[in-house]
């Protein structure tokens, strides 16, 4: 790494300040639970054209299959240029909103299209159909990178597994069969040599972690997680990009460049940030713990620090809860780099 010093580090420092405000706060955000969203009066609004109804057909294929591709949602050749959008009914709907959207649309359409079967022999029209807008197949959702990962995951349930489970709800009811639930569904999914494509290649399991909030949050709960299962942080390029704003993670200077002007930079560079990053909020949940703060519940609250630090606009720091626990270092953004992992 260089000199002393020139290595990427988190700021304990401005955790604890981070950790001491959030004490102060009388309500936190309320966990994603992949249905309804709650507004600022407390009303809750059903998220009909996100997320199933209650008790759909094939619902946790569903949510296997929209964790699976819920990554990438940017466009940029040598530099991060934007994130995407589409349009459905005329909208403009961006990255996340739109992935759910449209898979909401083809399972409405074909309640059993990401059963593993139908997906391991998928015809590339039939794919690229699911990925349409108003105005045609997308671009970045129709990427040759993520038509195979969808063959390979349909093709990983094909195979004769100790589980015994072919689907997506087999493998849930196996895991449900266990003592811990959670930790036996992300073993399996995790593992690296034999998860899930996909799903495995990730270190930190963002997408698997995703996963697991959505099979526990929704209102069916169709897994009920034991009390000492280990959540760990969802590290993606959202949380990275408000950690490195706020300070609690710092970079060397001779990073600084690289990522002010949102260039693309070295897998090395990238883990060794998004590892800082997860070691930050390791410290920051330690530090909240005993007062029963969770980290469904931390990310929830950074969530909602989006709408004032996004990727594009200039931040609103005026508006922003965490104001006066910040940084404000708003030129920084998350590492740019092109991987399935968030």
């Amino acid at each position: 790494m260089g000199k002393c010093g020139a290595r990427q580090r988190i700021n304990p420092k401005r955790i604890e300040q981070f950790a001491e405000l959030v004490k102060t706060f009388l309500t936190l955000g309320r966990p994603l639970n992949f249905y309804s969203f709650t507004g600022k009066d407390g009303i809750q609004t059903v998220a009909s054209d996100m997320y199933p109804p209650l008790h759909a057909p094939e619902v946790i294929e569903f949510f296997f299959f929209a964790c699976l591709h819920n990554y990438g949602f940017w466009h940029g050749k040598e530099k991060y240029e934007g994130p995407l959008f589409g349009t459905l009914d005329g909208k403009k709907v961006k990255g996340y909103d739109l992935l759910w959207k449209l898979l909401l649309r083809a399972v409405k359409n074909d309640p059993y299209v990401f059963m593993p079967q139908r997906l391991a022999n998928m015809w590339l029209s039939e794919y690229c159909l699911i990925f349409s807008d108003d105005n045609g197949p997308i671009p970045l959702l129709i990427s040759d990178e993520r038509y195979d990962l969808t063959r390979a995951y349909g093709n990983w349930f094909g195979v004769e597994r100790m589980s015994g489970a072919s689907t997506p709800a087999a493998l849930v009811a196996y895991a449900n069969d266990h003592p811990k639930p959670l930790a036996t569904l992300r073993m399996i999914i995790a593992d690296p040599n034999s998860g899930i494509p996909g799903y495995r290649e990730d270190p930190l399991a963002k997408k698997v972690l995703l996963l697991l909030m959505a099979l526990t949050n929704r209102p069916e709960h169709f897994v009920i997680p034991e009390d000492d299962f280990p959540w760990d942080p969802i590290v993606d390029y959202h949380l990275m990009r408000l950690d490195l704003r706020m300070g609690h993670v710092i970079l060397p200077r001779a990073w600084r460049e690289e990522n002010v002007e949102r260039r693309f930079t070295s897998k090395e560079r990238e883990e060794a940030i998004r590892a800082a990053d997860y070691k930050a909020n390791r410290l920051l949940l330690n530090l909240l713990r005993n007062h029963g703060i969770t980290m469904a519940e931390i990310d929830a609250l950074k969530c909602m620090a989006r709408r004032f630090c996004p990727e594009i606009e200039k931040p609103d720091c005026a508006a922003c809860m965490f104001q006066s626990v910040c940084s404000q270092n708003t030129e920084l953004f998350q590492p740019v780099i092109r991987t399935t992992a968030y």
